[in-house]
């Protein structure tokens, strides 16, 4: 038996598949939030991806795979985001944490659902 998110399985497989596909609904919602944050804030700046890019410390065509929802920016492009452009980073940290316990209560009721019938 191995418990996971609260859950209890006979087979680990089911586990490691759960936790798997948490992980990805995390990541996906992360990767909405933050390209939108990053793109949003470029515009207001009035920057080009080109000096946004140059200021992130990246290249262009990454940096524009995320203002485009392509792609996630990685760890020192976030910290180097909220470092010198993010207008309010505790709000945007709110933000990603209410959207995650969004997911969480989501995935609590569909469980107990799930456990009633």
């Amino acid at each position: 038996m191995v418990c996971c998110a609260s859950v209890c399985y006979s087979d680990v497989r089911i586990c490691r598949k759960l936790v798997g596909v948490v992980n990805q609904i995390y990541r996906t919602t992360l990767k909405r939030i933050l390209c939108e944050q990053i793109g949003s804030t470029r515009v207001s700046l009035d920057l080009t991806q080109d000096k946004m890019a140059e200021q992130l410390m990246m290249d262009v065509r990454s940096y524009s795979d995320i203002d485009r929802g392509i792609s996630m920016c990685g760890t020192l492009t976030f910290v180097l985001f909220l470092i010198h452009f993010c207008p309010n980073p505790i709000l945007l940290l709110n933000e990603i944490q209410m959207a995650f316990e969004a997911i969480d209560q989501e995935l609590e009721t569909s469980r107990n659902t799930k456990d009633s019938t």
